[in-house]
């Protein structure tokens, strides 16, 4: 975010036509959340990246986050929202939450209960899909570069602007439920995007009710997948999350240096598989695996790395230009097939008022990855001191170590209320 956002149309209409005013809000339900924070950086130049300081990355920064929810209820008319203000003493740091004062409305939407078994909806929402922890296929929409990989996973996905849709959901006597919405393109509504399109079906199946849902999407890649949990004994999860999308994401290379964006419409497919188990001291376990066929093989690897290297120092308009569409291939999350991804919570540690989790994504194509370490301590009911430590390692043209940010350091307060 790079500063003040423009409040969606369809989310300003909702609100004025239902009479939403922050004084019968704040009566009605509000809770928030303030933050102080402070991040420590150890930063690394790369071939993509000659000169980390001039590209707006900072080895200290301060900021501080005021996130608000509300609700309001007008009988079977329902008024929600989110919205974050912020301060980041960086100016710019790609794929993070900086970028001096801004103001971010997340979610502001209307749902009504036509009936028992029907509800619609309109305005801008962040609607989450699927079930893995790690790399989430399911979660079509979401681009997973501007996720803040600092922040426990459900306040990441949560802390993302929503998408500018209208929608129902249908729901049946058996406990299935059918979901639907289309998110249109215009000047004003979701002007950066593609249209979209989403709808799910969701039910229990078996004897052990094992949630299940299918799904089709629409946008520029469309797709089909299935996401699900099934339970067994001791409390012994097993999850995934699979997807067929047509058309490829990530360009072709060559050595020489020249991107040639994919016009094939070949299927490509992603998925994850993944166990997780609470063991009898709090601890929780969870292991996934992931592939993404579309994902560089190590022949187009090994392209991309000399593409790079042979546009590097860029010192024409020719190799400028090369450097530049090798590093849009570089912002996306994931750019090879294999990863695996661990991740151990526990909420006392030590029976103590420490709250540990701990994560790590590893590329089993080249043996780089990510670690991550959060660990919050709570002050009172409502305060708590979190820090949160994260490194990439591995060889020198591996995947992950290729990041700019070599490791990170944070400390941040916060208060509910």
């Amino acid at each position: 975010m790079t500063g003040p956002r423009r409040t969606c149309l369809l989310s300003f209409l909702l609100a004025a036509g239902a009479g939403v005013l922050p004084g019968v809000v704040a009566a009605d339900g509000i809770s928030g959340q303030l933050s102080f924070g402070s991040r420590f950086s150890a930063l690394r130049e790369t071939p993509l990246v000659l000169s980390p300081t001039a590209k707006g990355y900072e080895e200290k920064q301060a900021y501080w986050k005021l996130m608000l929810q509300f609700q309001h209820n007008f009988g079977d008319l329902r008024v929600s929202g989110q919205a974050r203000g912020f301060f980041d003493t960086a100016s710019h740091a790609p794929n993070s939450v900086s970028g001096g004062i801004g103001i971010s409305i997340d979610e502001l939407y209307a749902d009504y209960s036509a009936s028992d078994f029907l509800v619609v909806f309109a305005g801008r929402r962040n609607m989450a899909a699927g079930q893995s922890l790690g790399i989430n296929p399911a979660d079509v929409f979401l681009d997973a570069s501007k996720l803040d990989r600092s922040l426990p996973p459900e306040t990441q996905r949560a802390e993302l602007e929503g998408i500018d849709m209208a929608g129902a959901e249908l729901f049946f006597n058996n406990g299935a439920a059918l979901l639907g919405y289309w998110a249109p393109t215009t000047k004003d509504i979701n002007p950066s995007e593609p249209s979209r399109a989403y709808l799910s079906y969701r039910t229990a199946v078996g004897e052990m009710q094992a949630d299940l849902t299918f799904f089709a999407f629409n946008d520029d890649r469309p797709g089909v997948g299935i996401s699900g949990v099934i339970p067994y004994h001791n409390g012994l999860l097993l999850y995934g999350d699979l997807v067929a999308r047509q058309g490829r994401s990530l360009p072709r290379v060559t050595a020489a240096g020249d991107v040639f964006p994919t016009t094939e419409k070949d299927w490509e497919g992603e998925a994850t598989l993944g166990l997780s188990y609470p063991f009898s001291n709090g601890l929780t376990a969870n292991l996934e695996y992931s592939h993404l066929s579309q994902g560089y093989n190590q022949s187009e690897w090994d392209r991309y790395i000399a593409a790079i290297d042979a546009s590097n120092p860029p010192n024409s308009a020719l190799a400028a230009s090369r450097i530049a569409a090798l590093g849009n291939i570089a912002e996306q999350p994931y750019l090879r097939s294999n990863y695996a991804f661990l991740r151990l919570y526990h909420p006392n540690l030590f029976s103590s008022d420490l709250e540990m989790e701990l994560s790590t994504m590893l590329g089993l194509d080249d043996g780089s990855g990510t670690f991550n370490l959060r660990i919050n301590h709570a002050l009172s009911d409502n305060t708590k001191l979190a820090l949160s430590l994260s490194n990439s390692f591995g060889a020198r043209e591996s995947e992950f170590a290729r990041s700019v940010e070599k490791n990170q350091l944070g400390i941040v307060l916060e208060a509910a209320f």
